[in-house]
């Protein structure tokens, strides 16, 4: 932890490791390769405060609130974005699933499209396409453009 104060802050800046072992010097070398050095200037601490706000955040609560159409890309074996919470956030929506079969809650302004892949295999090759096409598709829907 580190303790930083700037003139213009009344009070000192509490700054904390995002990881429980940061790479120093002193790290063996049989270590070295988890901890790789910081490129860029970035350095990997946060305020510390974050700890507390990040624990209450839920971003779940705010989706009944969005006003707008939301497509929702998800993979059934994503381990980043887990597939079932993409689903019960685009139940809160009124909407439609990729299978065309709806929630039953509305005007069907929202889009649960699924992909029977992991995360990052949507980024690319046959996943990728149709991920393009419903971005696509879906735009020009809501924009008027179809």
């Amino acid at each position: 932890m580190a303790i930083s104060g700037q003139e213009s802050s009344p009070r000192p800046t509490i700054l904390t490791p995002l990881n429980s072992h940061p790479r120093t010097d002193a790290t063996p070398p049989s270590l070295v390769h988890l901890f790789p050095r910081p490129q860029g200037g970035w350095r990997p601490v946060a305020l510390a405060r974050f700890a507390l706000e990040a624990s209450a955040y839920r971003p779940i609560a705010s989706v009944p609130r969005v006003p707008c159409p939301v497509l929702f890309l998800s993979a059934t074996r994503d381990a980043l974005c887990p597939h079932d919470l993409v689903r019960r956030a685009a139940g809160l929506l009124p909407g439609e699933t990729s299978g065309g079969a709806g929630n039953g809650n509305g005007s069907g302004s929202s889009r649960l499209v699924e992909f029977e892949s992991s995360h990052f295999d949507i980024y690319h090759g046959e996943h990728g396409a149709r991920a393009g096409r419903e971005m696509v598709e879906f735009i020009r829907k809501h924009t008027g453009r179809a």
